[in-house]
C-alpha cells in the first residue's frame, strides 16, 4: 500500500507542476493543492483496484477544473498533454536506468525508492519539454483554437485524451513481465513512435485548419473591400449629384439678383437653401463618426446603412 501511495503521490506532483508550468493564468497555492490531491486520489484508487480507465476521467475531470478556473478553453489540453511528455520521459528514463543498473519495470514499481528517485529526474527532465509545449501552445494552437472554436478544441482533446490512455496501457502492460534489454528499448521505442505519430497528426491538422480560416479570411477582407469600393462610389455619383445641384442653385441665386426679385430670393433661399444645408451637417456629421471605426468589414457595413437612409431621406 505505501508504494502505491509513493507512486500516485509522485504521478499527481508531477501533473501539478504541468499545470504550474502550461496552464495560463497562474491560479491560486490553494488551487494547485486541490489538484495534487484530486490526482492523488484518482491515481490511488486507479492503481488499488487496477482499473485502467480511471486515468482518462482523471484527466478529463481535473481538465475541466482547470477551464473553469482559468477561463480559458485550450487550458483543457494542459493536462493531457503534460501526462503524455511525462509518460514518455519517464519511460525514458526507466530504459536509461535498465541500460545502466539492470532494473526491470517490476523492480522500480516495487520499490518507493526508485520510484521517488526516477520520478525526480523525470520531473527535472520534463520541464525544458513542457516550457517548449507552452510556447508552442501560446504562438500556433491557443490562436487557432480561439477563432475556430469548440469543435477542434474537442477533437483535439479527445485525441489526446486517447494518446493518454494508450501509452498508459501499453506501458503497463509489461509491469509484471521480466524482459529483456532489447524488448524494453522496442517498448520504449513505441511508445516514441506512438507520441510523435499522434503529435504529427495534431499538428497537420492544426496547420491544414488554420491556413483554411486565414483563406477564408481573406475571402470575406476581399468581399467587404468590394463592397466598401462600391460604397465609395456612390458617394462619388452623391458628391457629383450634388456639384450640379449647387450650380442650378447658384444660378437661380444670381438671377433672382440681377432681376431685383428680393422677396422671392428671400422665399427661396429659407426654403430651399437652408434647410437643405442643415440636412447636410447632420449627414455629413453622421457620416465622419465612421473616422473613428477602424475596422474595415464593420465601417463598409455602418457606411452602406447610412447612405441607405442619407439616400432615403433619414
Amino acid at each position: 500500500m505505501m508504494v502505491l501511495l509513493v507512486m500516485a503521490a509522485c504521478n499527481a506532483l508531477m501533473l501539478t507542476c504541468d499545470i504550474l508550468i502550461l496552464g495560463r493564468p497562474r491560479l491560486s497555492i490553494g488551487k494547485y493543492f486541490l489538484f495534487f490531491f484530486s490526482f492523488g486520489g484518482f491515481f490511488l484508487l486507479q492503481l488499488y483496484f487496477d482499473f485502467s480507465p480511471l486515468l482518462p476521467v482523471a484527466l478529463g475531470v481535473n481538465s475541466v477544473l482547470l477551464v473553469k478556473w482559468t477561463g480559458r478553453l485550450d487550458s483543457f489540453l494542459s493536462i493531457p498533454l503534460g501526462y503524455i511528455l511525462n509518460c514518455v520521459v519517464s519511460n525514458l528514463v526507466s530504459l536509461a536506468a535498465n541500460r545502466a543498473w539492470d532494473l526491470s519495470v517490476k523492480d522500480i514499481n516495487g520499490d518507493g525508492f526508485y520510484i521517488v528517485l526516477l520520478g525526480g529526474c523525470s520531473l527535472v527532465l520534463s520541464c525544458p519539454l513542457l516550457f517548449v509545449a507552452r510556447g508552442v501552445m501560446g504562438r500556433y494552437v491557443s490562436g487557432v483554437l480561439e477563432k475556430m472554436g469548440g469543435k477542434l478544441l474537442a477533437l483535439i482533446g479527445v485525441t489526446l485524451l486517447l494518446c493518454a490512455f494508450m501509452l498508459f496501457t501499453m506501458a503497463s502492460f509489461f509491469d509484471t513481465l521480466d524482459i529483456t534489454h532489447r524488448e524494453f528499448l522496442l517498448m520504449v521505442g513505441s511508445l516514441v513512435l506512438y507520441f510523435l505519430f499522434t503529435l504529427s497528426m495534431i499538428l497537420i491538422v492544426l496547420h491544414t485548419v488554420r491556413g483554411n480560416y486565414e483563406a477564408h479570411k481573406k475571402v470575406e477582407y476581399l468581399e467587404h473591400l468590394k463592397e466598401y469600393t462600391g460604397n465609395l462610389e456612390m458617394v462619388y455619383g452623391n458628391l457629383r449629384s450634388f456639384r450640379h445641384d449647387y450650380i442650378n442653385v447658384m444660378a437661380s441665386l444670381a438671377a433672382y439678383i440681377e432681376e431685383g426679385r428680393y422677396a422671392e430670393l428671400r422665399d427661396f433661399f429659407y426654403g430651399h437653401i437652408l434647410p437643405m444645408q442643415e440636412g447636410l451637417a447632420q449627414r455629413n456629421d453622421a457620416l465622419c463618426r465612421l473616422s473613428h471605426v477602424h475596422v474595415l468589414e464593420m465601417k463598409s457595413i455602418l457606411y452602406a446603412k447610412l447612405l441607405l437612409a442619407v439616400n432615403r431621406g433619414g
